[in-house]
């Protein structure tokens, strides 16, 4: 990757952090079409092909991952990152959607849709505005959940720091400071009801993530 190309991809972070409509659209743009890729390969099974829409999970996908962006749960130093961490979320939500679909031995026809307004609202950029300007009110929402530490901590993170740098800042080692964030971050995840079923995608959310 060329200095230009990465300097474009931090700052696309960046904004997408502080809540920027634009940097959600472009990351769809940019991004929507490895995660449907990465869904189709694992949906082998001609059933599961007309149960299961790559655009629903690709769409489930986005409104897990825009809140916990904004939150400041991910660090990212090179696009190779995000799409790893985009792809295991989709693989894991599709693993879900799998079980649960064998679970209720549903009549697989009446799960067939041929709907394709969801694949419209993320063309024109509906969709991401929409995620985006949730995950933004529910920054706004979570204050009353967080100690003045904590808000500083997550303030920290939107802003592109490290463990090691927040650790420095506040005391405590890097990995301390790590699970004290995954503890809360739990916690509002719950009171949010942000969707959980890409809590394996990478351990525990944000876990492999520096």
């Amino acid at each position: 990757m060329t200095i230009d190309k990465h300097a474009e991809f931090l700052e696309l972070i960046s904004r997408l952090r502080q809540g920027d409509e634009q940097a959600a659209y472009q990351l769809v743009q940019s991004y929507e079409s490895v995660i449907r890729i990465a869904i189709r390969a694992r949906l082998r099974d001609p059933v599961y092909n007309r149960v299961f829409d790559s655009m629903d999970i690709c769409q489930s996908v986005m409104a897990s991952f825009f809140p916990r962006a904004v939150l400041g749960q991910y660090h990212f130093d090179e696009p190779k990152q995000l799409v790893n961490l985009l792809i295991r979320m989709a693989q894991s939500k599709l693993s879900n959607q799998v079980r649960r679909h064998r679970a209720q031995r549903r009549d697989v026809k009446r799960d067939i849709s041929h709907d394709d307004s969801r694949a419209d609202e993320l063309a024109d950029g509906k969709a991401p505005a929409s995620q985006i300007i949730q995950a933004r009110e529910l920054l706004a929402s979570i204050n009353h959940l967080l100690t003045p530490e904590e808000q500083l901590m997550v303030d920290m993170r939107r802003k592109g720091f490290r463990w090691d740098g927040i650790a420095e800042q506040l005391g405590g080692t890097p990995e301390a400071r790590r699970k004290q964030f995954q503890r809360f971050m739990e916690v509002i995840s719950k009171e949010l009801k942000l969707d959980d079923d890409d809590k394996n995608a990478e351990g525990v959310m944000g876990d492999s993530l520096p």
